[in-house]
């Protein structure tokens, strides 16, 4: 999903560095609102969407439910790998589903590629 949404942006502006620089930017925002710095239900309401769009949400939460799922710490705050997730508020992870989610937008950002190609580059030298 990474490569296809930088190739997107970079299909979009006229030279390609310039759509990784800006590819950087949506990522730096998606990286804030994933859920690990800032937890979801702090996040403000007119930047909540980007946390529900970015790829990185559903990644994450995959990996948070594989690693701390039925896991026991030796420790007083965290004892169980569930205390961790109830603390992310992801105990109901559907790691199908959001592989679903992932794979739906590589083939819609790569569609996107492909018309974004198609009508903005086609014979332009």
């Amino acid at each position: 999903v990474a490569e296809v949404i930088l190739a997107f942006f970079s299909s979009l502006v006229p030279h390609y560095i310039i759509g990784m620089a800006l590819g950087a930017g949506v990522y730096g925002m998606f990286m804030l609102t994933e859920g690990f710095f800032v937890l979801p239900q702090n996040i403000p309401p007119y930047w909540i969407w980007s946390h529900y769009i970015g790829f990185l949400t559903y990644s994450f939460q995959i990996f948070m439910f594989s690693e701390f799922d039925g896991q026991k710490f030796n420790s007083v705050q965290f004892p169980t790998g569930n205390d961790v997730l109830e603390l992310y508020d992801m105990n109901d992870v559907d790691i199908g589903e959001n592989f679903i989610i992932l794979i739906a937008m590589a083939v819609i950002f790569r569609i996107f590629y492909f018309c974004a190609l198609y009508f903005f580059r086609t014979g332009k030298q």
